[in-house]
C-alpha cells in the first residue's frame, strides 16, 4: 500500500527533509487532513528555508573571501621580511622560494577546500536515460528472424550493429568535431597536450628554453613564458573557450524557461495539448529556446515518443534544472494532456531558483573583484620591490661581498639580486593562478570557470615583467 511505501522511501532516502516531509505527509493522509493546503503551505516554508539557507551560504563564504585577501598578503609580507633580512646578509633564498612555490598554492588549496565545503552541489550531472522497451533474448531473436535474418547468427548481427554505430559515431566526431568538443570540454586536452610538449621540447633542442638554473636566473621572463605561460595558454585555453561557450549556451536556453513554461501552460490552458502548444509557443520566435522546442515539435510529428524528443533536448545542454524540468513535464504528460498547472508550479519553481541563482552571482561577483584587486595590489608592490629594491641589492652587492655568499653587516646581501627578480615573477605567475582558480570557483562553483581569470591576471603579469624585468 502507499502508506508503507511512503515509510521505507522516507528511511530510504538520505536527505533530512524529505524524510520529514514524507512524514509529515503520512500523517497528514493519516488524519484524513486535506492534501492541498498541506502541500502549499510545505511549499512556502521550503521557498523561506532555501533563502535562509542561501543567506548563510553567501555571508560564510564572504567571510572567507576575506579570510583569503589576508592568506593571500601574507607571503607577500613574508617575502618583504625575507628580503629585509638578506640586506643584513643572512641566506633567504630558500625560505623565499619556499614561499613562492610552496605557501603560495598552499593558501589558495586550503581556500578551495574551505568553499568546496560550504558550497552546495548542484545534484545530479543533468543528464537522463533515453526511454527504450526492454526486450529479452527470445523477442530478440524472434525479431531477427521476422526480418529475414534467421540464416545469420543473431548475436554476431547484433555485434555488427553495435560495430556499426560505433564507426558512426567515430565519423561524426571527425565530420563535426566542434559537437564533440561541446559535449566533452576535456576531449580538447587530447590534442593540446601534446602540442603544448611538442612546443616545449622543441624549444629545449633549439637552445630557446633554458634548461639549467644559471639560464633560468639570467632570462627570468624568457624561460618563464616558454615553460609556463605557453604551455598553459595551450593547454587551458581551448578548454577554457569551450567551457565558457556552454555555460552561455545554456543560459541562453534557461534564462527564458520559467517565462515559456508559463506561456505553455496559458496555451494548454485553452485546450491544446503539449505538443500542440510547443508548435505555438516556439512559431515566430528566433531564441535558442524557440528552436529547440520546434526541433521537439518536428520530431513528434515524425513518429518520436515526446518523452523521447524531451530527453534528447536536455541532453543536449545536461544542466540539472532543465532534467527536472523536463522529468517533471514528461511524467505529467504520461498522466493526463491538461498540464497547465504543472507548468505553472514548474515555472514559479524556476523563477525562485533563478532569484536565488541571481544572488549568488550578484554577493560572489563582489567577491571576485576584491581578489582581482587584491591580486592587482600585490602585483604593483612586487613591480615597486623589482624596480627599486633588486638594483639596490645589486649596489650592495657590487660594493662588498659576491653576489650570493653571506658577508658582514653591510659588506654583502645574503641573496642574488637577479635569483631574487626571478623569485618575485614567479611569486607573481603562481599568485595568478592561485587567484584565478579562486575566482573562477567562486563565481561558478567549478575550476574550469578561473581558467579566464588565470589567463588574464597571467597576461597582466607577463606585461608588467615584460617591462620591468
Amino acid at each position: 500500500d502507499y502508506q508503507s511505501a511512503l515509510r521505507r522511501r522516507s528511511g530510504a532516502t538520505p536527505s533530512e527533509s524529505l524524510s520529514a516531509f514524507i512524514g509529515d505527509l503520512i500523517a497528514v493522509v493519516d488524519a484524513g487532513g486535506r492534501i492541498e493546503p498541506f502541500l502549499r503551505e510545505k511549499t512556502e516554508r521550503y521557498r523561506r528555508l532555501s533563502r535562509r539557507e542561501q543567506e548563510r551560504r553567501l555571508e560564510t563564504l564572504e567571510l572567507f573571501g576575506e579570510l583569503y585577501v589576508t592568506l593571500s598578503v601574507f607571503p607577500l609580507l613574508l617575502i618583504i621580511v625575507l628580503v629585509v633580512v638578506a640586506t643584513m646578509g643572512e641566506p633567504t633564498a630558500g625560505l623565499i622560494f619556499v614561499t613562492v612555490y610552496a605557501l603560495i598554492p598552499l593558501s589558495g588549496t586550503v581556500f578551495l577546500l574551505l568553499v568546496a565545503a560550504v558550497m552546495r552541489d548542484e545534484p545530479g550531472d543533468g543528464s537522463l536515460d533515453a526511454p527504450s522497451p526492454r526486450v529479452d533474448a527470445r523477442t530478440r531473436e524472434e525479431n531477427v528472424d521476422s526480418i529475414g535474418a534467421s540464416a545469420y547468427d543473431s548475436r554476431a548481427l547484433f555485434d555488427h550493429i553495435q560495430a556499426a554505430k560505433r564507426r558512426h559515431r567515430i565519423v561524426s566526431a571527425l565530420r563535426a568535431p566542434q559537437d564533440l568538443l561541446q559535449e566533452q570540454p576535456h576531449y580538447s586536452l587530447f590534442v593540446t597536450l601534446p602540442l603544448a610538449m611538442g612546443f616545449v621540447f622543441v624549444a629545449g633542442v633549439s637552445g630557446h628554453a633554458p634548461v639549467v638554473p644559471a639560464a633560468w636566473i639570467e632570462r627570468p621572463v624568457q624561460s618563464t613564458v616558454i615553460w609556463v605561460y605557453v604551455p598553459v595558454a595551450v593547454v587551458v585555453g581551448p578548454l577554457g573557450v569551450i567551457t565558457e561557450w556552454n555555460r552561455r549556451t545554456t543560459r541562453a536556453v534557461t534564462d527564458r524557461l520559467a517565462e515559456t513554461l508559463r506561456t505553455l501552460a496559458a496555451a494548454n490552458k485553452t485546450g491544446q495539448t503539449l505538443v500542440e502548444a510547443l508548435c505555438t509557443v516556439s512559431a515566430g520566435s528566433s531564441d535558442p529556446l524557440a528552436r529547440e522546442l520546434r526541433d521537439v515539435h518536428t520530431k513528434v510529428t515524425h513518429g518520436m515518443r515526446l518523452r523521447t524528443a524531451l530527453v534528447e533536448f536536455n541532453n543536449t545542454y545536461t544542466e540539472p534544472k532543465l532534467a527536472r524540468t523536463v522529468t517533471l513535464i514528461a511524467d505529467a504528460r504520461s498522466a493526463s494532456s491538461q498540464i497547465a498547472t504543472v507548468l505553472t508550479t514548474a515555472a514559479e519553481t524556476i523563477e525562485i531558483r533563478d532569484d536565488l541563482e541571481r544572488e549568488r552571482r550578484s554577493r560572489t561577483r563582489m567577491q571576485v573583484t576584491v581578489i582581482g584587486v587584491t591580486y592587482l595590489t600585490m602585483l604593483g608592490v612586487m613591480a615597486v620591490l623589482q624596480t627599486q629594491l633588486v638594483g639596490a641589492l645589486g649596489g650592495l652587492s657590487s660594493g662588498g661581498a659576491p653576489a650570493g655568499v653571506v658577508g658582514s653587516a653591510g659588506g654583502g646581501v645574503g641573496i642574488d639580486p637577479a635569483l631574487l627578480s626571478l623569485a618575485f615573477f614567479h611569486a607573481a605567475t603562481v599568485q595568478a593562478i592561485v587567484s584565478g582558480a579562486v575566482s573562477g570557483y567562486l563565481r561558478a562553483g567549478e575550476l574550469r570557470a578561473g581558467i579566464p581569470f588565470v589567463l588574464a591576471y597571467g597576461a597582466v603579469a607577463l606585461g608588467v615583467w615584460s617591462v620591468i624585468g
